[in-house]
């Protein structure tokens, strides 16, 4: 096949991506190699390219017909045309960031010392760091690169006029301290999913660097400090308040990506606090994935993580919101990651039908449902049990749980989920065999419940009680 690089990045682009990618390829100034021309043809032809179609033979003999196949001149058109694509591509990502350019034209008129266009020019650059909203280390960095470009072209003149050292200080300084509280926030989640170490020189007088300026002022700054508080002052719920004031406040000084991020770091706050048996924070994650929805942010290239997909639909279910929980699996399943989009789409509609007591379409819908991902397997499986207990199929029951049981022995699954799928399926098989009339024993169970860190289905399992 051919060199999965270029087929990869051919098929990411979409279709007015593409048109544009053939002005280029027919432009003699980024390529002059007639089989190039024909190979992005061939490529753009193909809707849903078969291996066949994609074999080095085939494409050879479309581009060279009647010739014995040469795998080194094909390489060298796959070569060429890889490299119409990333100029193309760096074309493209120049016109996303529009300071760029400007920068790059500034450093050329200063150099060929046309003085007039310099200062039209950066007068440009910054126009447009006044009237962008956005507010994050890119802004701060661009700062310090004009006013840094400016000092080296005044003190190359006349020296006792540069009067703009303290900005130029002042741009890296929060440039730097924002790259480093978002990278110890970084280093500080992977390291929690991990339990890889890392050092993080300087954080520490970074962090008294903030409170002794009192730089939270800074509202990019403030952001980030507060999502490094969350993550080192896990039972502290100050900060979290003061990250969703920051969200609203300050959240159309981020782009769209580091909103996501951020966001992620208060869900992800939420979904510790509920770990440790805080119900009331289902109704504030639930409130950050409907801001964020709103917003637009969780998804990336126009997809939504499979996870998040069922994490929104779970929360909700959980509120009781199922006619909101209805809509949204419908609209935001054509979004979800193909690879996922229908499993995850039918084991929601499960979860949907559980919340409404539709016991036997639960049935019909998982009894023999498997996905790649272990943890929608194992909790597929729990609905299952459910749905059995609820309609008094025990024989079913018995066997699904021996095969729920057998399934975490087998999977490699992290600690905290193993302890609750687990302790699910002890305490299920407790309640089953318990004597009829006996009180004593059914007390040992419900103290058992209660007792329980780890237990998500604790509620469902005091109701079978009768608690």
């Amino acid at each position: 096949m051919l060199k999965s690089t270029l087929v990869q990045l051919f098929y990411s682009l979409s279709r007015k991506e593409r048109n544009q990618l053939e002005l280029f390829v027919h432009s003699p100034f980024h390529n002059q190699h007639q089989q190039v021309t024909a190979l992005f043809h061939y490529l753009n032809a193909l809707s849903t390219p078969s291996e066949k179609d994609l074999a080095k033979p085939a494409v050879f003999a479309h581009l060279f017909p009647g010739e014995s196949y040469h795998d080194g001149k094909l390489r060298h058109v796959l070569s060429y045309l890889l490299k119409v694509m990333e100029d193309y591509i760096t074309w493209q990502e120049l016109q996303s960031r529009p300071v760029m350019p400007e920068f790059l034209l500034i450093d050329y008129y200063r150099n060929r010392n046309l003085e007039k266009s310099f200062h039209q020019h950066t007068a440009k650059v910054r126009k447009l760091q006044t009237t962008s909203p956005i507010r994050n280390q890119d802004y701060y960095l661009n700062n310090f690169h004009l006013n840094a470009t400016l000092y080296h072209a005044v003190s190359e003149r006349t020296p006792k006029e540069m009067d703009n050292l303290q900005q130029l200080t002042d741009n890296l300084d929060i440039f730097f301290i924002a790259n480093k509280l978002q990278q110890a926030v970084s280093i500080l989640t992977h390291q929690k999913l991990f339990q890889v170490a890392y050092q993080l020189p300087f954080l520490e007088e970074t962090i008294q660097w903030i409170k002794r300026d009192q730089l939270t002022r800074i509202p990019i700054i403030a952001i980030y400090y507060n999502c490094y508080l969350l993550l080192t002052h896990k039972q502290d719920a100050t900060h979290f308040r003061e990250l969703k004031k920051n969200i609203t406040e300050f959240g159309q000084h981020l782009s769209r990506v580091e909103k996501r991020d951020v966001y992620f770091n208060a869900i992800n706050f939420c979904i510790n606090q509920i770990n440790r048996n805080k119900d009331e924070y289902f109704r504030e994650v639930f409130s950050l994935y409907q801001l964020a929805l709103a917003e637009e942010v969780l998804l990336e290239n126009n997809i939504l993580s499979p996870w998040t997909y069922k994490n929104i639909g779970t929360t909700g279910i959980r509120l009781e919101e199922l006619e909101w929980v209805a809509d949204f699996i419908k609209a935001y399943h054509p979004l979800v990651d193909e690879e996922y989009r229908e499993d995850m789409y039918r084991y929601m509609q499960a979860r949907l039908l559980m919340a409404h007591q539709d016991y036997e379409s639960v049935i019909d819908k998982l009894q023999y449902f498997q996905t790649r991902d272990t943890f929608t397997n194992l909790d597929a499986k729990v609905l299952l049990i459910k749905a059995y207990y609820e309609l008094g199929e025990f024989d079913l029951l018995e066997y699904v749980l021996n095969n729920f049981k057998q399934l975490l022995s087998r999977k490699k699954v992290l600690t905290y989920h193993k302890k609750n799928y687990s302790n699910f399926q002890k305490i299920l098989g407790k309640i089953m065999n318990l004597p009829v009339g006996e009180s004593a024993a059914k007390a040992k169970v419900v103290k058992q419940i209660r007792e329980a860190t780890i237990l998500t289905e604790k509620e469902w399992l005091m109701e079978q009680l009768g608690e």
